[in-house]
């Protein structure tokens, strides 16, 4: 990812990801919902958070609610949601290798459908710890990269022509290495998730992504002439009029100690 062009490309889009059922709501939201149940003081943030569903989703738990993007369009749009609920929150631009914010400002840091994009993940991982107050948690869901890397190159290739800007899916080896190398503790990871229950149809998930025509009739050609087993690896079927995609996803749970 290019940190011009994707802002850039995420501000055209904006109101897709507003009214993105994907984004909106899944199953892997409700269970952060409920891993946090019964705060009420809890200071979070959503980073890379589009168009914020994520922090929203947690409004009821928190007394400082923060939204952190490179795209001033998505912020533009969290900004709207925030004032049409009624909702005081903070929204700052910037990358998540370079947060604007202080130490230990944190008690949640939150990244749904947004860490593939990031340039540095190292950094970024880092950041994140900075930021987390001791006893903190950092929540990630995230595009789960696939350990067999026949299976992973055919996802990559997906993915990149859904969205140019999408830099790499990690595997959980590679984010349990990378978080306790910030110096974070695991303490939940889930794979095999889905984004969305029902599945996506190719045209529903290039319109939210603004892929276009050229790129959704690719992604058909390659689906087509994907193999049966590395498709049900990636969770794609088709349901006799098309393909769907569920939107896989791992996620993380861990505790800056």
């Amino acid at each position: 990812m290019n940190l011009q062009t994707a802002p850039k490309r995420f501000d055209g889009i904006a109101s897709n990801y507003v009214s993105s059922e994907v984004h909106r709501s899944s199953a892997s939201m409700s269970y952060v919902q409920a891993f946090f149940a019964g705060r009420t003081d809890l200071r979070v943030v959503d980073l890379a958070c589009g168009a914020g569903h994520f922090g929203f989703s947690l409004a009821p738990l928190a007394a400082h609610l923060s939204f952190c993007d490179p795209s001033p369009a998505m912020l533009r749009a969290v900004q709207a949601r925030a004032d049409e609920a009624g909702l005081a929150i903070f929204a700052a631009e910037g990358a998540a290798e370079a947060m604007p914010f202080d130490n230990d400002s944190f008690d949640v840091v939150l990244s749904r459908l947004a860490p593939h994009h990031f340039v540095d993940f190292d950094r970024a991982a880092k950041e994140i710890a900075r930021v987390l107050a001791p006893g903190g948690h950092c929540v990630i869901v995230d595009l789960e990269g696939m350990f067999d890397g026949g299976v992973d190159a055919l996802n990559h290739q997906l993915e990149v022509l859904h969205d140019p800007t999408h830099g790499r899916s990690y595997t959980q080896i590679e984010w349990c290495q990378t978080l306790r190398g910030a110096g974070l503790t695991l303490i939940e990871v889930q794979g095999g998730l889905s984004e969305s229950e029902t599945g996506v149809t190719i045209e529903r998930w290039c319109e939210i992504a603004g892929s276009g025509d050229a790129a959704r009739r690719k992604i058909e050609a390659v689906l087509a002439n994907a193999s049966p087993q590395d498709l049900a690896t990636l969770g794609i079927w088709n349901d006799g009029t098309g393909f769907r995609v569920p939107v896989r996803t791992a996620l993380f749970i861990a505790e800056k100690t």
